[in-house]
């Protein structure tokens, strides 16, 4: 089951825009504050923030079957 859900985060993940997949993946991997995802980017603090935001509800929407209980 678990590895299930790892694929599961894997494919939602790899399916986002790129620029999206490294804002989340540097917020939740290295946890990096948006003015630092924004420095290493090189983008705006409002472009990592919007990122964070829409990546987020997508991963809820994809992943919500697998995942009811868990906050992203």
């Amino acid at each position: 089951m678990l590895d299930e859900k790892r694929s599961k985060v894997r494919e939602a993940m790899q399916a986002l825009p790129l620029q999206m997949q490294t804002c989340l993946r540097l917020r939740i991997e290295q946890e990096l504050a948006y003015d630092e995802i924004a420095d290493v980017m090189q983008l705006s603090v409002n472009t990592v923030k919007s990122h964070l935001h829409q990546g987020r509800m997508i991963l809820r929407e994809k992943l919500g079957p697998y995942f009811n209980d868990v906050a992203i």
